[in-house]
C-alpha cells in the first residue's frame, strides 16, 4: 500500500472512495451475505437454545445465556435473526 501511495494511487476502493452507488450496492450485499452465511454456519450452536428460550423468556435473557456460553451477542444482533427463527422456525435462506 505504501508503494501505491508512493506512485500517487490512493488506497482503497475507487467506487467506494467516489461513492458510487452501484460500489456502495456491491459492499452492501457482500457484506450482508457474508454475515448471513456466517449466521447460518454457527446456527447449530446457538439455535437450540433460542428455541427453547423463546417466545417464554425475553430477548434480553437468551442474549444473557447465550454469552454465558461463550457467544458475542447483543440485542440488536439478536432482534433481525430471532424475528423469524424464535419460536419453531428454521433458518432458511431466500
Amino acid at each position: 500500500m505504501k508503494a501505491a501511495m508512493a506512485r500517487g494511487k490512493l488506497p482503497g476502493n475507487p467506487g467506494l472512495r467516489e461513492r458510487r452507488p452501484e460500489a456502495i450496492r456491491a459492499v452492501s450485499v457482500a457484506r450482508d451475505r457474508l454475515y448471513l452465511d456466517e449466521l447460518i454456519t454457527s446456527a447449530q450452536l446457538w439455535l437450540p437454545t433460542v428455541r427453547r428460550m423463546r417466545p417464554q423468556h425475553s430477548r434480553d435473557d437468551v442474549v444473557r445465556v447465550l454469552n454465558t456460553k461463550g457467544h458475542s451477542w447483543t440485542i440488536e444482533r439478536c432482534a433481525a435473526p430471532c424475528t423469524g427463527w424464535c419460536s419453531s422456525a428454521s433458518p432458511s435462506r431466500s
